[in-house]
């Protein structure tokens, strides 16, 4: 077995998307006739390539191909999606390696009856919905109908548990509905030789986990066996990002059920607060998400990480000429995306939300953008009506400390270190002058970063201290502070 040659999804998604070797998605726009016949030779001399390369049988041929093209479909798909431009493409590598394992030649020649187990753990608001949802129809093109291993024609469906109500083991496993003559079919019959992904598979009741277990190990014996038939299906399952391994308290079935749901492949979406650590990256995150909400506010298709299906419909009135709303929406967008509004806009938001914890989340920075938008009116950009917005959002959320207790992050941000407390009285007000004119001089700083290219006020210097206007003016003349401190060069 020296020579045994291998290779990996993520190296072929890799080239793919290196070269630019994408097809067009079913639906969109093609490409000149010229440019796609250009590409689809490019794409099946390079997938003959591979063939020669790693000596894949004239008989298993067919298959070959039908695993190269989900391949080149959904890079062709994750390339112009939200969530590839916000997580990379690192993301888009794993769901590959999950779906199609981690060698695609020993996949070539794996049973059609084996049945994947991926499991997708992300935060509330991560976009665990939209791209669970998208493996689901990966899966279902590639290994379900080309490769044959399931059922063609079987029924493939997305389902979020809904973990308050008495239903939820009618919902899974099938039965009659409480207090009626109802019979239902569960989701892991209904989905039976095809797929599922199911949301929060893990937020059961605990009395139905050794069932829904028992459900998916067909090598289990006993009473809850007997009771189920095991499930033939390919299964998603998406769950908190908060559930460890480590330090969950866990039973024995409960371990048991996480390994079987991520045989196959464990995805984690990271978490928003992990992606912003710096300004730069609030900046890019910022920037992409608001020209994403910008979209889908003015009806131009948009793809969403938080809605089955992903994709909107464009959206166009009646009666109105498309060259007429295209006008428009161009114009929209050229005005409420403009590049250095949004870029004030972010930097704006990033002096309200630096201790902010975002969790997941997407989802809410999608909210406080679309609530931005809101507030603009035409003209020009108004940075107190947006920093207002701004706090506004901030007092309905969750900041990492409480105000009470938090210390302030401005004092590791001194040039120079303070003087030491004296002991005598009559230096202690020397003292405190120097602590609060470094305050007044930050908030400056502050102020002028989020008017920027324009000019801070004082009552934006009063804003941030917490501080009457009249105080901050005599306070300001009486520390000998230069105006220039309102108009810092960010350059």
């Amino acid at each position: 077995m020296s020579d045994y040659k291998s290779t990996k999804p993520s190296q072929i998604v890799s080239h793919l998307r290196r070269e630019g070797l994408i097809r067009p998605l079913a639906g969109e726009p093609r490409f000149l006739s010229e440019e796609h016949d250009l590409i689809e030779s490019e794409l099946s001399r390079y997938g003959d390539s591979l063939v020669r390369q790693y000596a894949i049988p004239a008989g298993l041929s067919e298959r070959w191909n039908s695993v190269f093209d989900g391949l080149a479909r959904f890079v062709a798909f994750t390339h112009q999606t939200y969530w590839e431009k916000i997580y990379g493409t690192g993301l888009t590598a794993d769901v590959c390696n999950a779906v199609f394992g981690q060698n695609l030649r020993i996949e070539l020649y794996r049973p059609r009856s084996t049945r994947r187990r991926i499991m997708l753990m992300g935060h509330g608001g991560s976009g665990r919905a939209g791209i669970g949802d998208r493996i689901r129809q990966l899966t279902v093109e590639c290994l379900v109908r080309a490769n044959q291993m399931g059922d063609p024609k079987g029924v493939s469906r997305s389902v979020r548990l809904s973990t308050g109500h008495d239903e939820i083991a009618t919902d899974i496993f099938g039965g009659r509905r409480h207090g009626t003559t109802e019979q239902v079919a569960g989701c892991l019959s209904d989905c039976n030789a095809s797929v599922l992904f199911l949301d929060e598979a893990l937020q059961m009741p605990d009395n139905l986990l050794p069932r829904f277990l028992a459900a998916l190990n067909t090598e289990t014996s006993g009473y809850m066996t007997q009771q189920n038939q095991p499930s033939n299906l390919h299964l998603i399952t998406g769950v908190q990002g908060e559930f460890e391994r480590e330090t969950h308290e866990q039973t024995s079935v409960v371990r048991a059920l996480f390994e079987n749901l991520c045989r196959d492949g464990l995805i984690e979406i990271p978490n928003l607060s992990a992606l912003v650590d710096n300004l730069d990256q609030w900046l890019r995150i910022f920037g992409l998400v608001y020209q994403n909400v910008a979209r889908g506010y003015c009806g131009l298709p948009s793809v969403s990480l938080h809605q089955y299906s992903s994709r909107q419909d464009a959206f166009r009135p009646d009666g109105v000429p498309a060259d007429v709303l295209g006008d428009e929406q161009k114009s929209f967008m050229g005005w409420i995306a403009d590049s250095v509004r949004v870029d004030r806009i972010a930097r704006c938001a990033w002096l309200s939300f630096q201790d902010y914890d975002w969790s997941g989340n997407i989802r809410e920075l999608e909210a406080l953008i679309r609530s931005l938008i809101n507030v603009q009116v035409s003209g020009p950009l108004d940075l107190t009506a947006i920093e207002d917005q701004c706090q506004r959002f901030l007092r309905r959320g969750q900041r990492l400390h409480e105000p009470s207790s938090r210390e302030s992050s401005w004092l590791l941000n001194f040039d120079s270190a303070l003087d030491s407390l004296p002991l005598t009285d009559d230096a202690l007000p020397r003292v405190m002058s120097q602590v609060e004119a470094t305050y007044f001089r930050l908030a400056a700083e502050r102020a002028a970063k989020a008017r920027h290219p324009g000019h801070a006020r004082l009552q934006d210097v009063a804003r941030l201290l917490g501080i009457p206007r009249q105080t901050a003016a005599r306070k300001w003349k009486q520390y000998g502070l230069p105006p220039s401190l309102l108009s810092t060069d960010l350059d």
